[in-house]
């Protein structure tokens, strides 16, 4: 379920929370709603969630070395272990992570997948053996709802938690970081190199970019050599 449907931008924060306010009551009567949300910034990580409800807040901080999407994911792992000890059988879980919440949706089974969606599933799975109802929401970010910001601030003042985080980052979570890592190596070895050194393409090429140039240009491999070849003045 999804609130894309409304056009809040141009509203008002009132206008705004009194929609949204109506839709849940119309649409999730008798529901928990649990805001969640994910936070990352170069020095820190961290998420929450905020159930205004109950007056039940939770932040948690992550290894630095995060990214946004295991911060979201583990939002959720965090609320679905707060509804699994809970007296409560319906809840909403409100998240302005698309990408989340669409990765849920469209789960299946391939190499590349997130070990926390697979934890997530495994949850979900067990608490639909306990009668639960359990329901997600995409809510727009930045734009006035009171409980998503509130989950927003949370998330952002994990950052001033002195406790260290002991929740283990998925290891695919680190080829980002490897990547910028080499990258940035690469570039510095590339500029360092002694004048003499490939002067030709240096001249043309002075710095690396992070995609080769004939990236999504539909060219024959035998092209793209004469052109390489063009570069670098080689008959």
């Amino acid at each position: 379920t999804d609130f894309s449907s409304f056009n809040l931008r141009n509203s008002s924060p009132v206008v705004i929370n009194n929609i949204f306010s109506e839709f849940i009551e119309c649409s999730f009567p008798d529901f928990i709603v649990i805001y969640m949300d994910g936070s990352v910034s170069p020095l820190s990580a961290g998420y929450s969630f905020y159930i205004s409800q109950l007056h039940i807040s939770c932040t948690s901080n992550l290894p630095s070395s995060s990214s946004s999407f295991p911060a979201e994911l583990f939002a959720i792992v965090e609320v679905l272990n707060f509804i699994s000890t809970s007296s409560y059988k319906k809840f909403l879980i409100a998240s302005d992570s698309m990408f989340c919440l669409q990765s849920l949706n469209s789960f299946s089974l391939h190499f590349h997948i997130s070990p926390l969606i697979l934890r997530i599933i495994s949850i979900l799975i067990s608490l639909s053996q306990l009668d639960l109802n359990i329901q997600f929401l995409w809510v727009p970010s930045h734009v006035g709802i009171q409980g998503n910001e509130c989950a927003d601030s949370l998330a952002k003042s994990s950052s001033n938690l002195i406790r260290p985080s002991f929740s283990v980052i998925p290891l695919s979570d680190f080829t980002p970081l490897l990547q910028r890592h080499f990258f940035n190596f690469w570039s510095v070895y590339w500029r360092n190199l002694p004048s003499n050194f490939a002067s030709r393409f240096k001249f043309i090429v002075p710095n690396i970019t992070k995609n080769i140039w004939f990236k999504n240009v539909l060219l024959p491999r035998s092209t793209i050599v004469q052109f390489y070849r063009l570069r670098i003045r080689h008959n």
